[in-house]
Order: structure tokens, then sequence, then C-alpha cells
């Protein structure tokens, strides 16, 4: 079986590190060589697109920065726990299917939204420099760090994060601030 990868430099990657089918710039990989892999790091490689993602079914850390992405859908990765996606150019993030996930920095990106509330682990989440108006973290109850500044939140409730320890919204529009 083949999962289709049409991003060359992604592609690339893959096909260099083992994960592929010997064919370089065929936009496909062995979907047997990638479906068990724990860890993916693919870090400043000018990534466009991580369609092909979906079939690394065992991954659980996803380092993703610093490249080009505009759409980035883990909703196939269940077992995700950690996600480095920061410094890209994410305008969509759909982290809805990852109830695992713990640690989310999606920080300087173009995100106009974030859906946190199936993220019931989640501990830490860098949302910083993005286009956010609205923030709910009603069932993040283990969230310790949240850093959410620079966005465009006019109110924001912390009330039901009671391991909260740190907070940084500044840089915001916010008139109401419930801690």
């Amino acid at each position: 079986e083949m999962t289709f990868v049409p991003d060359s430099a992604f592609e690339a990657y893959l096909e260099t590190n083992g994960m592929g089918n010997n064919i370089i710039n065929d936009n496909h990989v062995l979907t047997i060589n990638i479906n068990t892999v724990i860890t993916l790091s693919i870090s400043s490689l000018n990534i466009l697109d991580l369609t092909g993602i979906e079939d690394f079914a065992s991954l659980n850390s996803l380092y993703c920065d610093n490249n080009q992405i505009t759409t980035l859908d883990l909703s196939q990765n269940t077992n995700l726990t950690i996600l480095d996606c920061y410094e890209n150019q994410l305008t969509t993030l759909d982290v809805s299917g990852n109830g695992f996930l713990t640690n989310l920095n999606c920080r300087y990106n173009q995100l106009d939204t974030i859906d946190i509330s199936n993220n019931t682990y989640l501990t830490y989440l860098d949302c910083s420099t993005n286009n956010i108006d609205n923030l709910n973290t009603t069932n993040n109850p283990e969230l310790i760090y949240l850093y959410c500044r620079d966005n465009q939140l006019t109110n924001l409730n912390t009330s039901l994060n009671p391991n909260l320890l740190r907070l940084f919204c500044d840089e915001n529009q916010i008139t109401q601030l419930d801690v």
C-alpha cells in the first residue's frame, strides 16, 4: 500500500530517511514504512503541504516548525501527544481528533481560530502571535502553561483551569479577564 505525499521536500525527507519507496519525486512512500513511526522531526525543510501525515498511524510527537505549511489536519493521528507547528503559515489547524495531546505549540502562524475542546489532557498551549479572537479553555482542566499573547482576544476566562501556573496574554484587546 502506498501513501500519497505530494510535497517534494516532505517526500525527499522520507526517502532519504528510510521511510520511502526508493523512488525519489514520485509523490509516494510505502505506508508500511511510515505507519509505525513514533516521532517525526521535519523542521526547517521548506515543506508546504503535509498530505500523507494521516498514514503515520503511530505518531506520538510531530515537530514540523519553521516550514510554510498552510493547512494541518491531524485528525487521523489519534496517538499524538506533542505537536510543534510554530513558525508556519497555518490558517487551519485541526487537533479535534487528538484527544491525548498534552503539548501544542502553534505560535507565529495565521490562525483565526483554534478549537482545543477535545484536548482535555492539554498541559501546555502556546498560540501566541496569531489572529485568534476567541480562546475557550473550559475543557482543558490540566492546562499549566498558557501563552496567548499577541492575538485578537477581547476576553479570556481561565477560571476552569485550576492548575494554571503561567499565563501570558498581553498584546490583545482584552477588556474582560477572569482568572
